[in-house]
């Protein structure tokens, strides 16, 4: 299913031109299900049509560190996760109100699922820099952020957001 909803995302919003032509798009999986999309079908409108999808939501509280130093205080720190099937996307927003002697790069940990695969991820900081982040695959319960140069994300401040994805 989640190669599906991928095609789904690409359909709508890289060829939406075909619905200039044609109503509808009816997509049949190699269980015999079929999906009918049109230019008005959502996202998640499409993922409620396969009863073979398992949607769950919910909060998680990521725990951020550095991998040198200390990060001094963290101000407010949020998440919230979806699961769908398999895939599990993750988002988050931190608050660095002291970065002490914080360097290297920073850890994320709490995932509410451990992270088996590789998975992807980007973010941004969006309160000193401006810069866009890159989150990688440490190990099952940890992930590596840095900004896209290699370069510390941490500092007073800083408001680090992200998202990633990935399979379990």
């Amino acid at each position: 299913m989640p190669a599906q909803i991928g095609y789904f995302d690409t359909l709508k919003s890289v060829a939406g031109k075909v619905f200039t032509y044609l109503a509808s798009i009816t997509l049949t999986g190699t269980d015999g299900k079929t999906i009918t999309v049109t230019a008005d079908t959502s996202l998640d409108e499409a993922v409620a049509m396969s009863s073979k999808a398992t949607v769950t939501k919910g909060a998680w509280t990521p725990a951020l560190a550095s991998s040198a130093g200390t990060i001094t205080t963290l101000g407010a720190v949020t998440g919230t996760y979806t699961k769908l099937d398999r895939m599990v996307t993750l988002i988050f927003t931190a608050l660095i109100t002291t970065n002490g002697t914080g360097s290297g790069y920073i850890k994320v940990t709490g995932m509410p699922f451990n992270v088996t695969t590789a998975g992807f991820g980007a973010g941004i900081e969006m309160n000193v820099s401006g810069k866009d982040l890159s989150y990688r695959r440490l190990s099952d319960t940890e992930l590596i952020c840095k900004f896209y140069d290699n370069t510390y994300p941490g500092a007073d401040g800083a408001i680090i957001q992200g998202v990633f994805i990935y399979f379990v």
